[in-house]
């Protein structure tokens, strides 16, 4: 009897539904596993673990390591994964896809900049712990973040690409703590293209910090970055990035707690990206009354 399958990412769907093709294994954990050809990647997930845009949700809570950790390649498509051994991931007949892509109502600019603005102060309150690293990391990403910033407030091109480098791979692990304040950024440059006549700027210049970045970072961060370089995101960053439009504090809090819990400093990261880079570039844009952070 399969596995079910049954909430998929719009952004893999046609990978599952389509022809069959070998994907290999590249990592398995407990809660979640990555799946490559060598140039696109789906993840496995159990319920209640972080989706990423590139997600599938597997309807069992148990140990997926148990399974894919003995298999080297499955067999993907027609609607099901098939492992070396036999074990057999379908699609349930009720799975659902879910999209990636934040959708927004209008935006109010100054809602907008007064949440994030919030959310920055909220989060340098309480930086991630755990591993000794982040501090030290922090401590040289942070100012390099605004620096990129006010390169995008800029425009120019060469600045926005030498700005990216610095953060580009900073950190250790599979995401780089660079890596996530880059994905923050995108999914702030998605909100922005929402408040202004702006949009194209804003698009466009989200595409170059992944564009940029992708190629000379890890092979799963690149992966993500090439995501949040089309606007698409995880499913804990969709629900914040729309969060961060509205006054409703509650909501805010909520989808904040949710994107948090994604890794050490990962979440911490990317929530801390997208406030701060919609906050900074409506002060500098727009005219909003500056406020350093913290």
């Amino acid at each position: 009897m399969p596995f079910w399958i049954d909430l998929v990412s719009t952004a893999i769907w046609p990978l599952l539904s389509g022809a069959v093709r070998p994907f290999w294994i590249a990592a398995a954990y407990p809660r979640a596993v990555s799946l490559t050809d060598r140039s696109r990647w789906i993840s496995l997930v159990t319920p209640g673990a972080s989706l990423p845009p590139d997600g599938a949700r597997v309807a069992s809570c148990g140990n997926l390591r148990d399974s894919f950790a003995r298999n080297e390649m499955v067999r993907i498509g027609a609607g099901r994964l098939v492992l070396s051994d036999g074990t057999c991931l379908a699609l349930s007949p009720r799975a659902r896809r879910w999209s990636p892509e934040p959708r927004f109502r209008p935006v109010d600019p100054d809602v907008l900049f007064s949440t994030a603005r919030q959310v920055v102060d909220s989060l340098l309150r309480t930086p991630p712990h755990g591993d000794p690293m982040v501090p030290i990391v922090l401590a040289r990403a942070l100012p390099s973040f605004d620096c990129l910033i006010q390169a995008l407030a800029t425009g120019r091109p060469e600045t926005v690409v030498a700005e990216t480098l610095r953060l580009t791979g900073l950190g250790p692990g599979v995401t780089p703590l660079g890596d996530d304040l880059l994905v923050g950024c995108c999914l702030g440059l998605t909100v922005l293209g929402r408040t202004s006549r702006q949009r194209n700027r804003w698009l466009a210049l989200r595409a170059l910090v992944a564009e940029t970045a992708a190629p000379r970072t890890t092979a799963r961060s690149a992966a993500w970055l090439r995501h949040a370089g089309r606007g698409e995101f995880a499913r804990e960053l969709v629900a914040f990035g729309r969060a961060l439009t509205t006054p409703n504090r509650r909501w805010v809090e909520r989808s904040l707690q949710r994107v948090l819990a994604i890794g050490s400093s990962s979440g911490w990261s990317a929530a801390y990206g997208a406030s701060r880079s919609s906050a900074l570039l409506l002060e500098l844009t727009d005219g909003h009354p500056a406020r350093s952070p913290g």
